[in-house]
Protein backbone atom coordinates (compact mmCIF):
# COMPACT_ATOMS: atom_id res chain seq x y z
CA UNK A 1 0.00 0.00 0.00
CA UNK A 2 1.74 3.35 -0.90
CA UNK A 3 -0.21 6.64 -1.01
CA UNK A 4 1.17 10.13 -1.14
CA UNK A 5 -0.83 13.14 -0.40
CA UNK A 6 -0.42 17.13 -0.72
CA UNK A 7 -2.64 19.91 0.66
CA UNK A 8 -2.40 23.72 0.10
CA UNK A 9 -3.84 26.02 2.80
CA UNK A 10 -6.11 28.11 0.46
CA UNK A 11 -7.53 29.88 3.97
CA UNK A 12 -4.38 31.18 4.53
CA UNK A 13 -3.93 34.13 1.90
CA UNK A 14 -0.03 32.16 0.98
CA UNK A 15 0.22 30.01 -1.42
CA UNK A 16 3.43 28.42 -0.44
CA UNK A 17 1.53 26.98 3.15
CA UNK A 18 1.62 23.04 2.25
CA UNK A 19 1.90 19.74 3.65
CA UNK A 20 2.83 16.68 1.80
CA UNK A 21 2.10 12.89 3.46
CA UNK A 22 3.68 9.89 2.52
CA UNK A 23 2.19 6.32 3.13
CA UNK A 24 4.19 2.74 2.78
CA UNK A 25 2.86 0.17 3.75
CA UNK A 26 3.41 -3.76 3.61
CA UNK A 27 1.48 -6.50 4.60
CA UNK A 28 1.73 -10.46 4.62
CA UNK A 29 -0.94 -12.67 6.20
CA UNK A 30 0.04 -16.27 6.62
CA UNK A 31 -3.21 -18.94 6.77
CA UNK A 32 -1.91 -21.55 9.38
CA UNK A 33 -4.21 -24.18 9.72
CA UNK A 34 -7.58 -25.89 8.44
CA UNK A 35 -9.26 -23.67 10.98
CA UNK A 36 -8.58 -20.56 9.59
CA UNK A 37 -5.70 -19.58 12.05
CA UNK A 38 -3.65 -16.75 10.91
CA UNK A 39 -0.25 -14.72 11.19
CA UNK A 40 -0.16 -10.92 9.72
CA UNK A 41 2.97 -8.79 9.62
CA UNK A 42 2.43 -5.35 9.00
CA UNK A 43 5.82 -2.87 8.29
CA UNK A 44 5.23 0.60 7.28
CA UNK A 45 5.83 4.21 7.65
CA UNK A 46 4.70 7.49 7.40
CA UNK A 47 6.48 10.57 6.77
CA UNK A 48 4.79 14.22 7.01
CA UNK A 49 6.69 17.19 5.73
CA UNK A 50 4.89 20.90 5.80
CA UNK A 51 6.07 24.37 4.58
CA UNK A 52 5.97 25.59 8.36
CA UNK A 53 4.72 28.92 7.88
CA UNK A 54 4.60 30.15 4.56
CA UNK A 55 7.34 31.21 1.67
CA UNK A 56 8.90 33.88 3.83
CA UNK A 57 10.23 30.54 5.95
CA UNK A 58 12.58 28.41 4.07
CA UNK A 59 12.37 25.84 7.12
CA UNK A 60 10.01 22.69 6.75
CA UNK A 61 9.01 20.70 9.44
CA UNK A 62 9.08 16.62 9.65
CA UNK A 63 7.31 14.10 11.30
CA UNK A 64 8.20 10.14 10.59
CA UNK A 65 6.41 7.46 12.07
CA UNK A 66 7.42 4.16 10.93
CA UNK A 67 5.67 1.13 13.01
CA UNK A 68 5.22 -2.86 12.75
CA UNK A 69 2.25 -5.32 13.98
CA UNK A 70 2.47 -8.67 14.41
CA UNK A 71 -1.15 -10.49 15.21
CA UNK A 72 -2.19 -13.96 15.92
CA UNK A 73 -5.93 -14.90 14.82
CA UNK A 74 -7.39 -18.22 15.72
CA UNK A 75 -11.01 -19.72 16.80
CA UNK A 76 -11.33 -21.16 20.00
CA UNK A 77 -13.76 -24.35 20.37
CA UNK A 78 -15.82 -23.53 17.50
CA UNK A 79 -15.83 -21.00 14.22
CA UNK A 80 -17.79 -18.85 15.75
CA UNK A 81 -15.58 -18.15 18.64
CA UNK A 82 -12.49 -16.11 17.90
CA UNK A 83 -9.69 -14.93 19.86
CA UNK A 84 -6.83 -12.51 18.08
CA UNK A 85 -3.81 -11.06 20.12
CA UNK A 86 -1.02 -8.66 18.44
CA UNK A 87 1.64 -6.64 19.06
CA UNK A 88 2.31 -3.19 17.20
CA UNK A 89 5.29 -1.20 18.01
CA UNK A 90 6.36 2.56 16.32
CA UNK A 91 8.70 5.22 16.43
CA UNK A 92 7.92 9.10 16.02
CA UNK A 93 10.33 11.32 15.05
CA UNK A 94 9.37 15.05 15.34
CA UNK A 95 11.41 17.80 13.65
CA UNK A 96 10.76 21.46 14.27
CA UNK A 97 12.64 23.85 12.18
CA UNK A 98 11.72 26.99 13.40
CA UNK A 99 11.73 26.27 16.89
CA UNK A 100 15.25 24.58 16.69
CA UNK A 101 14.19 20.80 18.83
CA UNK A 102 13.83 17.15 17.53
CA UNK A 103 11.23 15.37 19.42
CA UNK A 104 11.72 11.38 19.61
CA UNK A 105 9.25 8.95 21.42
CA UNK A 106 8.25 4.94 20.81
CA UNK A 107 5.36 3.01 21.50
CA UNK A 108 4.23 -0.54 22.29
CA UNK A 109 0.97 -2.24 22.09
CA UNK A 110 -0.59 -5.20 23.56
CA UNK A 111 -4.23 -5.61 22.37
CA UNK A 112 -6.25 -8.56 22.45
CA UNK A 113 -10.12 -9.15 21.59
CA UNK A 114 -12.73 -12.04 21.41
CA UNK A 115 -15.51 -12.44 18.61
CA UNK A 116 -18.48 -14.62 18.95
CA UNK A 117 -21.01 -14.56 16.06
CA UNK A 118 -24.31 -15.63 16.09
CA UNK A 119 -25.82 -15.72 12.47
CA UNK A 120 -26.23 -12.32 11.20
CA UNK A 121 -25.01 -10.91 14.84
CA UNK A 122 -21.78 -10.82 15.94
CA UNK A 123 -20.08 -9.40 19.77
CA UNK A 124 -16.55 -8.13 20.22
CA UNK A 125 -14.59 -7.03 24.00
CA UNK A 126 -10.96 -6.20 23.55
CA UNK A 127 -8.26 -4.60 25.32
CA UNK A 128 -5.04 -2.18 24.22
CA UNK A 129 -2.45 -2.02 26.65
CA UNK A 130 0.09 1.03 25.20
CA UNK A 131 3.29 2.40 27.23
CA UNK A 132 4.61 5.62 25.47
CA UNK A 133 8.12 6.74 26.45
CA UNK A 134 8.93 10.07 25.14
CA UNK A 135 12.67 11.41 24.55
CA UNK A 136 12.73 15.17 23.06
CA UNK A 137 15.27 17.26 23.39
CA UNK A 138 15.39 20.89 22.88
CA UNK A 139 18.87 21.56 20.76
CA UNK A 140 18.38 25.07 21.69
CA UNK A 141 18.94 24.85 25.12
CA UNK A 142 20.00 21.40 25.32
CA UNK A 143 17.34 20.70 27.83
CA UNK A 144 16.48 17.19 27.97
CA UNK A 145 13.87 15.20 30.06
CA UNK A 146 12.06 11.51 29.37
CA UNK A 147 8.43 10.53 30.44
CA UNK A 148 6.49 7.42 30.64
CA UNK A 149 2.75 6.71 30.00
CA UNK A 150 0.69 3.62 30.08
CA UNK A 151 -2.86 3.45 29.50
CA UNK A 152 -5.74 0.58 28.57
CA UNK A 153 -8.43 1.10 25.86
CA UNK A 154 -11.62 -1.02 26.33
CA UNK A 155 -13.78 -1.70 23.71
CA UNK A 156 -17.25 -3.62 23.53
CA UNK A 157 -19.28 -3.64 20.38
CA UNK A 158 -22.34 -5.36 19.10
CA UNK A 159 -22.77 -5.62 15.46
CA UNK A 160 -25.85 -6.95 13.03
CA UNK A 161 -25.10 -7.84 9.26
CA UNK A 162 -27.93 -7.15 7.46
CA UNK A 163 -26.76 -8.00 3.43
CA UNK A 164 -22.51 -8.92 2.80
CA UNK A 165 -20.88 -5.06 2.77
CA UNK A 166 -23.96 -3.66 5.14
CA UNK A 167 -23.25 -4.25 8.58
CA UNK A 168 -24.25 -1.64 11.67
CA UNK A 169 -22.42 -1.57 14.80
CA UNK A 170 -22.48 -0.36 17.78
CA UNK A 171 -18.92 0.56 20.38
CA UNK A 172 -18.44 1.20 23.54
CA UNK A 173 -14.73 2.59 24.12
CA UNK A 174 -13.20 3.65 27.19
CA UNK A 175 -9.38 4.71 27.51
CA UNK A 176 -7.81 4.68 30.67
CA UNK A 177 -4.62 7.08 31.42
Amino acid sequence: DAMQTYTRNHFSGDAADFVRAYHLQADYTRTLGENGSSILFTLGAENISDQGGGSASPYRNHFTYPFMVVEYATPVFSQNLWITAGFEGGLSIEKNCEEGYTNHSNYQDLYAQIDYNIGKWGFMVGDRYRTIHFHPKQLKTEEKWKNTTHNHSYTLSIYHQFTPGNTLQGTFCRRIF
